[in-house]
């Protein structure tokens, strides 16, 4: 598996922070530009925004195959673009889910992974349990993962588990006190 290196922070336009990872060393300068390009965009969640976040990632993903965050980040996007009705709901939660089972044959502590096929049995499935159980191994597998942790917060609440709830929500904001996404 490929060792854990800390994410560089970049400005974003969320007001918190944008961790891209470093370059693999077996993703080309121009994968990885795409695959940066989507990271940048990635909390822009209008239509315009989606689409061409999505067009970033399937670049970087073409152009390098074996980029498993590549692939979690894609499949991410698209479980947003089928939430929030930008692209045909049930076809798109089954390429978000076949985007993060891929990134999980590449990476298995792929927490981006994890955090996307939780949010596909949340707004899919309307699985909450599931989607608990598949974002504690979001966390386990990135213990700073702030945006995990907020989903975290309400999907616990969601089941009634109040105490779990503000626990996860204060956890999230710890790591991220300036990120106003995590405050909704």
């Amino acid at each position: 598996l490929p060792s854990v290196i800390p994410a560089q922070p970049t400005p974003s336009p969320d007001g918190g922070k944008t961790n891209i990872p470093p370059k693999p060393e077996d993703v080309s300068d121009e994968a990885y530009a795409a695959f940066s390009a989507g990271m940048k965009q990635r909390y822009l969640v209008d239509p315009e925004n989606l689409i061409s976040t999505e067009n970033h990632f399937s670049e970087a993903t073409r152009l390098a195959p074996k980029f498993a965050e590549a692939h979690a980040q894609i499949s991410h996007t698209l479980n947003n673009a089928a939430s929030l009705g930008v692209h045909e709901r049930l076809d798109t939660f089954r390429e978000s889910q076949a985007r993060a089972e891929e990134a999980l044959q590449l990476d298995p502590e792929n927490a981006t992974a994890w955090f996307s096929l939780a949010n596909i049995q949340l707004h899919h499935h309307y699985n909450a349990e599931k989607a608990i159980e598949l974002l504690k191994k979001a966390i386990a597998f990135d213990p700073g993962y702030a945006q995990a942790y907020s989903k975290l917060s309400v999907v616990y609440g969601i089941v009634g588990e109040l105490s779990e709830s503000g626990y996860a929500a204060n956890r999230a904001l710890e790591l991220e006190p300036n990120n106003a996404l995590l405050t909704l």
